[in-house]
């Protein structure tokens, strides 16, 4: 009985390898988040990443040992410049960096690098954009990395819900307040963000209002005369509390009620500006911030 019972088990083991094998080496078809359909042949080895979010998601996924190259913005978590080369910058890939790497994929970001990714399909790599816009396509993209590198999201998945319901226990107090989100402020330009943009989803989920949210581009240029005209009841400074406090010591800025009274929060550059798995941690930050419990 013994002896049945361990052939049963011999069978059932083989049978259950050869299904992983067979699995593994069926081609996937995937949709990435640029609309292009991608046939993966196989399991990637040899991963690059042309964006910080896209790293971040690789990491979190337990898939970060197969990172052989990244974008110089890649600095999360901190074996990343350890275990992988730089290939360019976000806004500039590195053509033939990448292709002497001889990478199995490229999870790239979307249309800032199409110049890049056209040359690497045409050179026979594998590219699947991966770069989310809205709040509302992050998870799924982070879905999108664990189908192809064969891994599973569950764990990550149920962290970012946790700590989104965090962020929304605040939403009562946030409800109804303007916002301004500064990416960049002073001699770098008034950047900021606007519709489309997951930083304006971030926004409103918490029940208030982006007041860039009528601006004709995503990211749009905002002058000091309209802000000083919508006069945010708060003000997120992309950078922490050190960019904080120089947005309030600009001339001009001074004027702004939420600089009078105390309403200028900084947040972490990175985590707000990647759409990647740490972006609930940015919510969380936006909710404490908005609703004045920061």
């Amino acid at each position: 009985m013994k002896r049945f019972l361990s052939l049963a088990l011999i069978l059932a083991l083989s049978f259950s390898v050869m299904l992983c094998a067979q699995a593994q080496s069926t081609p996937l078809v995937v949709t990435d988040t640029a609309g292009n359909q991608v046939t993966i042949e196989k399991t990637p080895e040899k991963v690059i990443s042309l964006a910080a979010s896209n790293t971040e998601i690789l990491y979190a996924l337990n898939a970060g040992a197969k990172v052989v190259g990244v974008d110089a913005y890649s600095d999360y978590p901190e074996e990343v410049l350890k275990n992988a080369q730089v290939v360019g910058d976000y806004n500039g890939p590195n053509v033939e960096s990448i292709l002497a790497l001889d990478p199995d994929i490229v999870f790239a970001a979307n249309y800032l690098q199409q110049d890049a990714m056209d040359a690497l399909k045409n050179a026979g790599i594998t590219v699947v954009s991966v770069e989310a816009t809205r709040y509302q396509d992050i998870i799924p993209s982070i879905e999108l990395v664990a189908s192809v590198m064969g891994v599973p999201s569950d764990s990550v998945i149920q962290q970012m819900h946790e700590e989104e319901a965090q962020a929304l226990t605040f939403a009562d107090a946030c409800k109804g307040k303007t916002v301004y989100y500064a990416l960049s402020y002073g001699e770098w330009g008034d950047w900021t963000a606007g519709p489309g943009t997951f930083i304006q989803s971030m926004i409103e989920m918490l029940g208030a209002k982006n007041i860039a949210d009528d601006m004709p581009v995503a990211w749009p240029m905002y002058s000091v005369e309209q802000l000083l005209e919508k006069d945010p009841e708060v003000i997120l400074v992309s950078g922490g509390d050190a960019a904080a406090q120089a947005f309030c010591a600009l001339s001009g800025y001074q004027e702004l009620t939420a600089v009078k009274e105390g309403r200028v929060y900084g947040v972490d550059a990175n985590t707000s500006s990647r759409p990647g798995p740490r972006i609930t941690l940015a919510l969380i930050d936006f909710a404490r911030a908005i609703s004045g419990t920061k």
